[in-house]
């Protein structure tokens, strides 16, 4: 893991959050009404999103709603319930795998509470890119740190 965070060079830091990625990847933002989704993308398939959620919406219920739309879209997933602390905080967590198009992709699914928003981190490599992807996924999860009662949503 040492080597992955060597690789995490860059600083997001707004928005009542803080965390590294690596400075060859691309940083987009989109934000809605009542959200706020910061996505890191790698020059191949993999990525890792980070959407805040400002409408009291809790944890089980994001995953639970991710899970079925992964359900209703691949026939072949597996998921796992599995245990993750994510910015000092116990996660709801879920891993799932699928194969799509000859290739087998695995989705990491964490869900968490702030004193203000629900914290929803998502990412996703692919098995020919996991190997070298998911230190780097997992050490930009180990990097977020979260304000617990800052409102990102005021202008």
């Amino acid at each position: 893991m040492c080597e992955a965070n060597s690789l995490l060079a860059e600083v997001y830091k707004k928005n009542g959050i803080e965390f590294q990625y690596p400075d060859f990847w691309e940083l987009m933002e989109e934000k809605t009404e009542n959200e706020l989704t910061i996505s890191i993308n790698s020059p191949d398939t993999s990525f890792w999103s980070l959407t805040l959620i400002d409408d009291g919406v809790e944890p089980n219920e994001v995953i639970n709603t991710a899970e079925e739309t992964f359900q209703a879209e691949y026939d072949d997933i597996e998921a796992e319930s599995v245990e993750d602390r994510i910015s000092h905080r116990d996660c709801v967590a879920r891993d799932l795998n699928f194969s799509c198009q000859d290739l087998i992709n695995s989705v990491f699914l964490r869900a968490f509470r702030t004193g203000q928003f629900t914290v929803f981190i998502y990412y996703q490599a692919t098995d020919h890119e996991l190997r070298e992807s998911l230190p780097l996924l997992k050490g930009i999860s180990s990097s977020l740190r979260c304000a617990g009662d800052e409102t990102i949503f005021e202008d």
